[in-house]
């Protein structure tokens, strides 16, 4: 997914068509990284529009969606941010966090409306399961590659992942 900049939308790209460029655009985090230039179209990150847009998961009939947040905000309590920077960083992750939960109410209310036969529209359970590090990852961290840094958050990242998907039931299948 990413954010087509001139039509101020978020656009899905489909398995078939991924290219190393749309990797590329759905990392482009805008002021940190330039833009995707892709058939003439420029593309910033998909989270400028949504974050964790489940319902394109939802209408292609997913059947299990993995979310991987990138800060442990909503997953436990956070000291406050002791810097300017930390105090962006801060909100910038409540505001993907509260896009997320939006879209994670929509998925638990299509889920619902399947169970209880409800739903029209061809919808079938989809499982989430939701990752997220178990410790602050400091906002430098994403605008200063660090070679030790970038170790540590490879093995953060797994060791979370291995931790979730071992212990929990998916988010919205209960």
């Amino acid at each position: 997914m990413a954010t087509d900049i001139r039509r101020r939308r978020a656009i899905v790209f489909r398995n078939e068509e991924i290219t190393v460029k749309h990797i590329l655009a759905s990392c482009s985090i805008p002021v940190v990284y330039p833009w995707a230039d892709i058939d003439s179209a420029i593309f910033w990150d998909g989270a400028v529009v949504a974050n964790t847009p489940l319902r394109p998961a939802i209408d292609e009939g997913a059947d299990e969606v993995y979310v991987v947040l990138l800060s442990p905000a909503g997953a436990r309590e956070l000291p406050p941010p002791p810097s300017l920077l930390d105090a962006a960083a801060h909100a910038f992750d409540m505001a993907l966090l509260a896009s997320f939960e939006v879209d994670l109410k929509l998925l638990e209310k299509v889920n619902r409306r399947v169970r209880e036969g409800r739903d029209a529209s061809g919808h079938h359970i989809v499982n989430v399961r939701v990752i997220a590090p178990s410790e602050n990852i400091p906002a430098a961290w994403i605008l200063k590659y660090d070679p030790q840094n970038t170790d540590h958050l490879i093995r953060l990242g797994y060791e979370d992942a291995q931790k979730t998907l071992e212990s929990s039931p998916s988010a919205a299948s209960g």
